[in-house]
């Protein structure tokens, strides 16, 4: 099967961070609320409900640095745009006969590739999908009147995609039956109609720090709503309170250090806390490690 390639369903970057008073470098002030950040430019909504976009390095050296900590944090900072493709990939084919006919087993599954097409870096994202297969071949070998709709599904770590950045994955595969019954079936009573198992496309959702920041589906996708994951549900809480914890802890000092820190001096970020990618900005010198 031919990988086709199309871009994925984004949803748009809506966050409400809190109006706050940005300086630039000249020293002047302006009020407005970070909405979205696009390569090494800012989108800003103004206290008229207007939009400005400016480039980061225009603002001031703590400015800069709180844009920085709110792009690691905000799920929903970034202009998310992946490219995805997938191919549909089969395993080793086991052939059973008997006086009924003959039955193929195949372990079928789909191997899906992500493209960062976003001009910033991604981190913390992991990719949730569902495989979809059409039942028409029961165990027995006999058709199905009436096909019916399975699936399997998993939840992947992509960790950390750099602008134009591709990455893989397999997803779990599943049993595609095909039979061929020959006349005796008839006799027996058994459906005679040859019949095939089909694959039906994969739906992959994409989460950053525990929140839904775009999806895609791949041509011919069965028809359904997503199905719900316990486990995953879990796991995709766990991460929005794990940033929440993290993002607390980056913006507030400690006691002692909130006596003793000065307004004018700039809050310095630690190696951890700045993707290295993040250099394509022209920060100040004041900024610089």
């Amino acid at each position: 099967m031919k990988a086709l390639l199309l871009p994925i369903i984004c949803i748009p970057a809506l966050c409400h961070a809190e109006m706050r008073e940005f300086k630039n470098a000249k020293g002047q002030t302006l009020k407005a609320e970070p909405t979205v950040v696009q390569g090494a430019n800012l989108t800003l909504k103004l206290a008229d409900g207007k939009q400005s976009t400016i480039p980061i390095k225009s603002l001031s050296p703590d400015d800069q640095i709180f844009i920085l900590r709110w792009m690691l944090h905000e799920p929903k900072a970034l202009n998310y745009n992946f490219i995805c493709s997938s191919e549909e990939k089969g395993g080793a084919v086991e052939k059973k006969s008997s006086r009924l006919g003959k039955m193929e087993t195949e372990q079928r599954s789909y191997n899906v590739k992500v493209g960062n097409r976003c001009q910033n870096p991604i981190d913390n994202l992991k990719a949730a999908y569902r495989v979809f297969i059409e039942d028409r071949v029961k165990d027995t070998g006999e058709s199905q009147d009436e096909p019916s709709a399975s699936y399997k599904g998993g939840l992947l770590d992509l960790g950390r995609l750099t602008f134009n950045q591709n990455t893989s994955f397999s997803t779990s595969s599943l049993t595609v039956q095909n039979v061929a019954p020959n006349a005796l079936a008839g006799f027996a009573g058994y459906k005679v109609k040859p019949n095939r198992d089909r694959m039906r496309g994969v739906w992959v959702k994409f989460y950053r720090h525990g929140v839904e920041v775009g999806e895609w589906k791949s041509p011919g996708l069965v028809k359904c709503e997503w199905p719900q994951s316990t486990a995953e549900k879990t796991t995709l809480e766990a991460d929005a309170a794990e940033n929440k914890k993290k993002a607390e802890a980056a913006a507030a000092p400690s006691a002692a250090a909130a006596e003793t820190a000065k307004p004018a001096t700039p809050v310095q970020l630690s190696s951890d806390e700045m993707p290295q990618d993040l250099n394509i900005f022209e920060f100040e010198d004041a900024v610089k490690k």
